[in-house]
């Protein structure tokens, strides 16, 4: 199975793109392989500080979030029932993750999900003004201590909460959910436009 996530690594960061736009950079396994592979190939890295996940298309770039998980007869994934906890408050995460409701950039801005809004622009140009940012604040950072404050982070995240035993328990959950057709369906549907949601 062949992906579509590349990995570039120059000036001490690394960029893991998603190179789907037509499909809106819907992952499929091959592509969660590939990242997943990606992230720990760059973790051992020496020469890479900072890692920046992007997609080349609209699904990056778009200004809100969406986690329509209920909707499509799916399960959360990717830890997101704790980090979205944890990043937006309780309320918010269950807005988001249980009821699917789209939050704009603005909103994200304000509940600390996100850091900053960038001007609307292309996504080359919005690409190039992440990496831009980032290089900007490395060239004023000491490399020793910026990864061993990421790894004192990591740690303090790690004891707080136990991801891989939450990516596990959801794995589970979100394979029961496939496993029993619902998923399959409703997508059916939406394709058949029986069903009608804004993903």
């Amino acid at each position: 199975m062949s992906s579509n996530v590349t990995v570039e690594v120059s000036e001490r960061i690394a960029t893991i793109t998603f190179n789907s736009p037509k499909t809106l950079n819907a992952i499929t396994q091959a592509d969660y392989d590939a990242f997943t592979n990606a992230l720990r190939e760059v973790d051992a890295r020496d020469d890479v500080l900072v890692t920046i996940w992007q997609a080349n298309g609209k699904w990056f770039s778009a200004a809100w979030l969406s986690a329509p998980f209920a909707f499509l007869g799916i399960a959360t994934e990717g830890c997101c029932s704790v980090t979205f906890r944890s990043k937006m408050g309780t309320a918010k995460a269950n807005e988001v993750l249980i009821w699917g409701k789209k939050m704009d950039a603005q909103e994200l801005l304000k509940c600390g999900f996100i850091n900053q809004i960038l001007p609307q622009q292309t996504v080359p140009e919005f690409q190039a003004a992440v990496r831009k940012l980032v290089l900007e604040r490395l060239e004023h950072s000491d490399p020793v201590s910026l990864l061993t404050i990421k790894r004192l982070i990591k740690a303090g995240l790690k004891d707080q909460h136990n991801f891989d035993a939450v990516n596990l328990r959801e794995s589970y959950v979100l394979a029961e959910r496939f496993a029993s057709g619902v998923p399959v369906e409703r997508l059916q549907k939406i394709a058949r436009k029986e069903l009608k949601h804004k993903l």
